[in-house]
């Protein structure tokens, strides 16, 4: 985990999006079909951007939907591991595996599995042959 807290989606939507085309947080709504006030929490950080806010965006500037959420993620997740890291809560979980709960490979797969997995089965044999 990074020690430093990742740039909010706002501020590159701000600085990366919006200066760069002259864009004002009201013009962006406008095009963008939101009240502006959604626009100014956003780049404020007061606000996390959702679904709907990254499909317009993307649609708006040739983007992902999936570049804006994971900018949203990447801070959803550093905000989460700062708060958890010291509850003892978070520290007592263990891995399946460690706990005896994970299924061992014969239980996944009781009957052997013959030949080659990649190979094509054999085509029948021509009676006229």
């Amino acid at each position: 985990m990074k020690h430093r807290k990742p740039t909010l989606p706002g501020e590159i939507l701000f600085e990366e999006f919006m200066k760069p085309h002259g864009l004002s947080k009201g013009g962006l709504a406008k095009l963008i079909g939101v009240h502006r006030r959604r626009v100014h929490e956003i780049i404020e950080g007061t606000r996390q951007l959702s679904a709907d806010t990254a499909l317009r965006l993307s649609k708006l500037f040739k983007t992902t939907p999936e570049f804006w959420m994971n900018l949203q993620t990447q801070c959803d997740l550093f905000d989460c591991y700062q708060k958890i890291k010291s509850q003892k809560e978070y520290q007592n979980l263990k891995p399946l595996i460690t706990l005896g709960l994970f299924p061992k490979e014969e239980e996944l797969f009781p009957t052997p599995i013959k030949g080659d997995l990649f190979s094509s089965p054999p085509l029948p044999e021509d009676e006229n042959s």
